[in-house]
């Protein structure tokens, strides 16, 4: 009995000192500011300290004793949030680590419940796939213990998944079978999330560029040369075995870091406990690693060198092969760098070639100083951290010509010679102080940013956020030792002596980057209107050599019966993986969800002169502030709104005035990188309110800085340089703003899909089209551009007679058009630079019209450009006045500051004096023509249309498709428990959960982005899908993945949580203070937003409640899901938009006539139907 006894208590004393001692450990006062190096804490290990200059510890690393993962913790106040990371260097081109990041927290039954737990966690999450990491990140406003909880969960997931080889194939890459929701045939097609996300991404400008770079420069074989996103070719070979052999080899706690920002209301004891035990109970057997997880990187092999300067092309799908491309030059990675030379590089290269007040952009760009004008309207430059350190240099909308061997070398030979020029500057020579004077701004604007990152939230769980708190955590790690200056003070000021000194430093410098010792490599990206074609007949051949291998499969020569058997056997696993994913639980939903948007702000609302509101959101942890003043432009005459369209760009990009002296615009970006943390102006709008406003914002990181943003705000709203010697100026800025334009839908489709679809709901207003729609304003640009070019009178005439030639071009349609446009046009030498910049922006138009309309637009076109043209300057110039006059009053403002008290005593003053400046005059609010512009234009091609539900976009650039499905549901504002059990039914599959649109979309391969969801703040129903492979395929499987949905009564709970799922507590300061102030300024007060939540909450009580939301999913539902519900034209405001190419919208096509009957026709929109035309 007593050695029972005996050994009871060794036991209990083996599992007190195991797992009790260190936590009386954590007890012992455990405060940043008194750790030491190397010091246990609970079972980690103290690495180093983090500091901000003479201030209290910022953050600290810690390392796991057992594993060697690394923790970073740092102090912010916000919502807890975390960043986790993992070494993941690709071993093929198959883009392992991509696929990883897909299935680990979305796929098998714990990929499942973490994406269901989130949702009822109210977790907001993301997750991204960098060259040799992959990271995961994410926030929650339900407190610590769902975060930890939270946290828990995912690194569990993350090291033991449990997905099958069925899930990988569907995820990677798969030949699936469809039923065609028209005839019922069956047919193949090529599916898997992670391949037609990167077959998109390849059809973008920068995904074969960036690809054939590296090869260039770290060879076939090195980890930064293999695409970790997957190139498509080798994506195709991937198997099971590749993904399961990666994650073994990458996914181990001694691979890995985290890094967690918490408020001070979790305690630091309290953390490191509650993650130990995590650690402990996720990989119990972990291993010390050999090499420290954040040495990984700087352990990987430079390339040799022994190949230089060889240049390269690569294509893009465009229909118009004179589309402007990217060439981009990259030096060798041969470079072994400290910090401090790494620092110095970064604000060389921004002031060589980043930005319109760089060294190359007056070479290339300038109109007042190019030496050789490629078309290029922008130029940029960067260091990349990966092994060797490769140099780049890049212009963007570069004319087709540059694609010529002998032309790219030129551009590179010029880029040489600069670089040898500033190496060659004189000692205390005019040029080299002009030079370093730039980058001593660029300098401050360095440390200003830094000190406002390390002032804010990391936003961790939105997505975009990237990954720079990682990098700068890892670039300390590289300097070593135990305290750590997170401002990098030291090495800004040895950047600061060396721009100084009246010494020429940069030739040494640019002899040790070895700038000069090798020529750089470059690839130029050409248009090529036979891409897509050509893709689409090699996939075409895939499909058919699998046909051939199916029949052998199935020992038939019945290709009809070879593919039932396929389907009977892809359903059959369709099925396993249904019925596994239906044994997950749902998450309970928290106890006490946030009931407004922000329930931590600390806001008031003080009157300034007019009667707007000044809304102070107050942090006392701020140093400095940000103030910003929003204008209605509901003031401005419908005359006037083409000059509008442009107007950021005439306050911001072109010099301004101050007590009278002219400020140019380079003058002016170097006094704003030394005075100001911030400044940006753009137009703010709100569908649901109809509020569009000019927002002037302004930021310093002390309150001296910030009472200096009062000076350019005002310099900006009253004084721009709008003068006729300045024309030179603002043309470049006005053709580098239409380029940007112009290449935005070569961007993610996340990045512009979304707003063709709200500028046809809002078709109506054209004040909305003239600021808030790209391809209203693409066009708008052009005209102001040539409304800025002058003529002389001598010229006019012949401008005239020539540019009436080329109107009848169209006459005999298109390929007619193109050919008399290959041939050599005669120009008469007196307007020859006029006609061919006329030629240019025809060239470019030409995709945006279809052939039914080509020769009235073509006709247009040219007479818009002789009308443009012979106006006089004075004119533009002179409307932008009037519209800011117009627009600056007291009445017509709002504004908002956030900042701490203090400084909010002292700047309510200032902005009360500065605002009493404005205008005292009452102004007027206009009312506009009333006319669905973009409907009127389709009458062009469809005469008899009036009001279409289903429209089409034809995208000419992209194999995939979107869907944007739009229709009435509930906002905020609404208290109706009707309204309410609508909203809640809408979202029973909406959000992430594992059994949502989301998952099971995305699971099919059907769909990146996707979703359907009640948006509260539009009060919209969306259904809402991207990168799909057929629009048809996709719609009718979401249809019958809901007809056949079980009946399941935790879903209601789901559908609460997803009420509350909209929160700004993890987000930066600046962005939560200026959200309140839009919020309170179109009626949406916390007091609003809670009653609503409230409502939902009650309807949370009744018994019924399931059963009441499923019976309402057909009609809910169905009013975005043509096929689904109630047919289109019985639901009142609904819009169904897509976006595809002419084949797909084909097909597309009859599922609708075939689903909605005679009412489902899908109209074609283009680009030229919105145009805003006289």
């Amino acid at each position: 009995m007593l050695k029972k006894l005996f050994i009871t208590l060794l036991i209990a004393l083996n599992f007190y000192t195991q797992f009790c001692f260190p936590k009386i450990m954590a007890n012992q006062n455990i405060r940043l500011s008194n750790l030491k190096n190397h010091q246990q804490v609970v079972d980690f290990t103290v690495e180093a300290v983090y500091e901000v200059d003479n201030q209290n510890p910022l953050g600290a690393r810690f390392r796991h004793n057992q594993s060697g993962f690394v923790l970073d913790l740092l102090r912010i106040q916000s919502v807890p949030q975390a960043f986790m990371w993992v070494n993941s260097h690709p071993v093929s081109d198959r883009g392992e680590p991509h696929t990883l990041e897909h299935l680990l927290l979305g796929k098998g039954t714990k990929g499942r419940y973490v994406a269901s737990l989130e949702e009822m966690s109210l977790g907001n999450s993301s997750a991204f796939t960098a060259q040799l990491r992959t990271c995961y990140h994410f926030h929650t406003p339900a407190g610590s213990s769902v975060f930890f909880n939270l946290f828990q969960i995912k690194l569990d997931a993350m090291l033991h998944p449990n997905f099958s080889d069925e899930e990988i194939r569907r995820e990677v890459r798969n030949m699936g079978i469809t039923n065609d929701p028209v005839d019922g045939s069956l047919s193949l097609e090529e599916k898997g999330t992670v391949y037609n996300e990167m077959v998109s991404s390849f059809e973008r400008p920068w995904g074969n560029l960036y690809f054939e770079l590296g090869k260039m420069i770290y060879g076939h074989d090195h980890p930064s040369a293999y695409s970790a996103g997957g190139y498509p070719t080798a994506i195709r070979e991937m198997k099971p075995v590749h993904i399961r052999n990666f994650h073994n080899s990458t996914h181990h706690l001694n691979n890995m870091g985290a890094i967690m920002a918490l408020p001070s209301d979790i305690s630091l004891e309290t953390a490191i406990v509650r993650i130990s035990d995590i650690l402990k109970i996720v990989e119990p057997e972990a291993k010390y690693g050999n090499v420290h997880p954040d040495d990984a990187n700087n352990l990987l092999s430079i390339p040799d060198g022994k190949t230089t300067g060889t240049l390269s092309q690569v294509t893009f799908p465009h229909m118009n092969k004179n589309e402007p491309g990217l060439l981009v030059f990259s030096w060798p990675a041969n470079r072994t760098l400290d910090s401090k030379q790494n620092i110095l590089l970064d604000l060389f290269l921004q002031t060589l070639a980043s930005g319109q007040t760089s060294n190359l952009y007056r070479r290339f760009i300038d109109s007042q100083t190019q030496i050789m004008d490629i078309g290029a309207t922008s130029v940029f430059g960067w260091r990349s951290d990966e092994a060797g350190e490769p140099i780049f240099i890049g212009l963007n909308s570069v004319h087709r010509k540059t694609g010529d061997a002998g032309m790219m070398d030129s551009i590179r030979q010029v880029i040489l010679d600069e670089i040898q020029l500033i190496s060659n500057y004189p000692d205390g020579s005019d040029e080299l102080s002009e030079f370093n004077k730039r980058i001593e701004s660029r300098i401050e604007k360095y440390r200003k940013e830094i000190t406002d990152f390390l002032n804010s939230p990391p936003r961790f769980g939105y997505r975009g956020t990237g990954s720079s708190w990682m990098k700068h955590l890892s670039e300390l790690h590289k300097i070593g030792g135990f305290k750590r200056s997170l401002t990098f003070s030291e090495y800004f000021d040895w950047a600061s002596t060396i721009v100084k000194s009246n010494k020429n430093h940069w030739r040494e410098m640019i002899n040790n980057w070895k700038l000069l010792n090798d020529k750089p490599f470059g690839v130029v990206t050409l248009p090529d209107p036979g891409y897509l074609e050509q893709k689409r007949d090699e996939r075409d051949l895939r499909i058919e050599e699998y046909k051939i291998m199916l029949m052998e499969r199935y020992q038939t020569n019945d290709i009809h019966n070879a593919l039932l058997n396929y389907q009977e056997d892809y359903d059959g696993n369709t099925a396993v993986i249904k019925k596994v994913s239906q044994t997950i639980n749902m998450p309970k939903f928290i106890d006490q969800p946030p009931f407004t948007l922000d329930d931590q702000l600390d806001y008031s609302i003080h009157k300034m002169p007019g009667g707007g509101d000044l809304v102070y959101s107050r942090f006392d942890n701020i140093t400095g502030a940000t103030i910003g003043l929003a204008l209605n432009l509901h003031v401005v005459p419908e005359s006037l709104l083409l000059s509008l369209s442009a107007l950021p760009v005439f306050m911001a990009e072109v010099g301004v005035q101050i007590d009278g002296t002219i400020v140019t615009y380079n003058k002016m970006e170097d006094m704003l990188r030394r005075e100001l943390l911030r400044f940006d102006i753009w137009f703010a709008t709100n569908e649901r309110t109809k509020r569009i406003e000019l927002v002037v914002e302004g930021a310093g990181s002390t309150l001296e800085e910030a009472k200096r943003t009062l000076v350019w705000m005002e310099a900006v709203l009253k004084t721009p340089n709008l003068q006729e010697t300045n024309l030179a100026r603002i043309r470049d800025a006005i053709d580098l703003n239409l380029s940007n334009l112009r290449n935005r839908m070569h961007g993610s489709e996340e990045s512009w899909v979304k707003n063709p679809a709200k500028s046809f709901r809002m078709q109506d207003h054209p004040l909305f089209l003239s600021t808030e729609s790209f391809l209203t304003k693409i066009h708008s640009y052009q005209r102001l551009r040539w409304q800025l070019k002058e003529i002389g009178r001598e010229e006019q005439n012949e401008f005239t007679i020539w540019i009436a030639s080329i109107s009848d071009y169209a006459q005999k349609g298109r390929k007619n058009l193109l050919k008399l446009l290959e041939n050599k046009i005669l120009i008469p030498e007196n307007i020859n630079e006029l006609a061919q910049d006329a030629l240019q922006d025809l060239k470019l138009n030409l995709t945006s019209i279809p052939d039914e309309t080509l020769e009235q637009d073509w006709r247009y076109l040219c007479e818009q450009i002789r009308k443009d043209l012979f106006l006089s300057p004075k004119i533009v110039l002179t409307q932008m006045r009037t519209i800011l006059e117009t627009i600056v009053h007291q009445d017509n403002v709002r504004g908002y500051i956030i900042c701490s008290k203090n400084s909010f005593e002292e700047l309510d003053v200032d902005i009360f004096k500065f605002v009493s400046n404005f205008s005292s005059e009452l102004s007027i609010v206009k009312h506009y023509t009333n006319t669905p512009f973009i409907t009127k234009r389709m009458q062009d091609h469809y005469p008899e249309i009036k009001n279409p539900k289903y429209v089409g976009l034809v995208n000419i650039s992209s194999s995939s498709g979107v869907h944007i499905n739009t229709a009435p549901c509930a906002s905020f504002v609404e208290t109706n428990p009707e309204v309410l059990l609508d909203f809640l039914s809408a979202r029973l599959y909406g959000g992430g959960g594992a059994h949502s649109m989301f998952m099971k979309t995305w699971g099919a391969g059907l769909a990146y982005s996707n979703g359907l969801r009640s948006n509260e703040y539009s009060g919209q129903l969306i259904y809402y899908a991207e990168r799909c492979p057929d629009l048809s395929q996709t719609m009718d499987f979401v249809v019958q993945t809901l007809k056949e949905a079980p009946f399941d009564p935790s879903l209601s709970d789901y559908a609460v949580a997803q009420a509350f799922s909209v929160n700004r507590a993890g987000d930066r300061y600046e962005i939560r203070g200026r959200d309140m102030a839009a919020d309170l300024a179109d009626g949406l007060t916390p007091e609003i937003v809670s009653q609503f939540r409230k409502g939902v909450m009650k309807l949370r009580a009744r018994d019924d409640l399931y059963d009441t939301l499923h019976s309402r999913m057909e009609s809910i539902y169905g009013r975005v899901l043509p096929g689904y519900g109630p047919k289109a034209q019985k639901v009142d405001k609904a819009q169904y938009f897509v976006i595809a190419p002419e084949n797909m919208l084909q097909t597309y096509g009859e599922y609708l006539q075939s689903t909605e009957g005679k009412d489902g026709t899908l109209y074609r929109l283009y680009l030229r139907d919105y145009w805003l035309v006289d």
